[in-house]
C-alpha cells in the first residue's frame, strides 16, 4: 500500500491526475453553463459541448502550471526532503519534461482542435441567424400575401431546422394557400384552352363560310360536303377538272375530315391534277 502511495506522490502521476480531475471540472461546469444562449434549440447539445471545449482550452495552460507546481508544494511537508537535494533534482527533471511534454500538447491544441471548434461555432451562430431571418423573411411574405416568396424562405428556414415546431402553423398556411394558387392557375389555364379552342372553332366556321365557288362557271353556292362531291364529280365528268380539284378541296373541308382521310383527299386531289395535265 505503501508503495503504491508513492508512486501517486510522483510528478507525472500527480499531474496526470490533477489535470484530468480539473480539466473535467472546467468542462462540466461551462456545459452545465453557457457562456451564451444556444443559436437555436436545436443546436443546445452541441452549443453546450463546444463551450465546454473552449473554456478547457483557455484554462489549459493555467492547468498545467498550476498541475506542475503543486506537487512541489506537497513534497515540501516530507521527512528528509531537503531543498536543492538530490530527490528535488529528480523530481524537478520530471517536471520539466512533463513542461515540455504540455508545451507540444497545447501547440497542438492551439493551432488545430482550438480553430476546428472555434469554426465549428461560427457554423451554429450562422445557422442560427440564416433560420431567424429566412423564418422573418417567410412570415412578412405571408403577411403580404406573397406566397411563393414565402415559400423559397421557409425552404431556406427547412434546411437548418427541418419540420421546425416554430413554423408548423405557418408552414401549413403557407402550403394550403399555395394550393389555392396552382388551383386558380389551372383554372385560369383551362378557360384560356377553351377560349383558345373556342376562336379557333369560329375562326374555322366563317372560313367555311367564306368559301365561294361563284367564280365558277355556271356552278351554285355548295352548302354541305354532299353537294360539293356531286359538283366535283360533275367537273369531272365535264372534264374540267382544276373546277373538281377545287370542289374536292372544299367538301373535305366542309366534312372536317380526320388526318388520314385528309392525307386520302390529298391523294385523289394529285391524281386528278396529273390526268388533268396528260389531257
Amino acid at each position: 500500500m505503501k508503495n503504491k502511495l508513492e508512486k501517486f506522490n510522483t510528478p507525472s502521476a500527480f499531474f496526470l491526475f490533477y489535470l484530468i480531475l480539473s480539466g473535467l471540472l472546467v468542462f462540466f461546469f461551462r456545459y452545465i453553463f453557457p457562456a451564451s444562449p444556444a443559436p437555436l434549440s436545436i443546436f443546445l447539445r452541441q452549443w453546450r459541448i463546444l463551450q465546454g471545449l473552449l473554456e478547457l482550452f483557455n484554462f489549459f495552460p493555467a492547468l498545467v502550471l498550476s498541475a506542475l507546481i503543486v506537487p512541489f508544494g506537497l513534497t515540501s511537508f516530507e521527512k528528509d526532503y531537503a531543498g536543492f537535494s538530490q530527490l528535488f533534482f529528480k523530481r524537478l527533471f520530471s517536471s520539466l519534461v512533463i513542461a515540455i511534454c504540455s508545451a507540444a500538447v497545447y501547440a497542438g491544441v492551439f493551432f488545430f482542435a482550438l480553430p476546428m471548434v472555434k469554426n465549428m461555432e461560427g457554423n451554429l451562430r450562422f445557422s442560427g441567424g440564416l433560420y431567424s431571418i429566412a423564418k422573418e423573411q417567410a412570415r412578412e411574405r405571408s403577411e403580404a400575401g406573397e406566397w411563393v416568396e414565402a415559400s423559397r424562405f421557409l425552404a431556406e428556414a427547412d434546411q437548418v431546422w427541418a419540420a421546425s415546431p416554430e413554423t408548423s402553423a405557418l408552414r401549413t398556411e403557407i402550403e394550403v394557400n399555395l394550393e389555392r394558387l396552382r388551383y386558380a392557375e389551372g383554372d385560369k389555364e383551362n378557360q384560356a384552352r377553351m377560349a383558345l379552342a373556342e376562336d379557333r372553332r369560329s375562326l374555322n366556321r366563317n372560313n367555311f363560310r367564306s368559301a365561294d365557288v361563284s367564280a365558277l362557271p355556271g356552278e351554285q353556292q355548295p352548302t354541305t360536303a354532299s353537294q360539293a362531291i356531286s359538283l366535283s364529280e360533275t367537273a369531272f365528268n365535264e372534264g374540267r377538272f382544276f373546277d373538281a380539284h377545287w370542289l374536292a378541296v372544299l367538301a373535305a373541308v366542309l366534312r372536317k375530315l380526320p388526318p388520314r382521310g385528309l392525307r386520302a383527299t390529298r391523294g385523289t386531289r394529285f391524281q386528278l391534277t396529273r390526268r388533268a395535265a396528260w389531257k
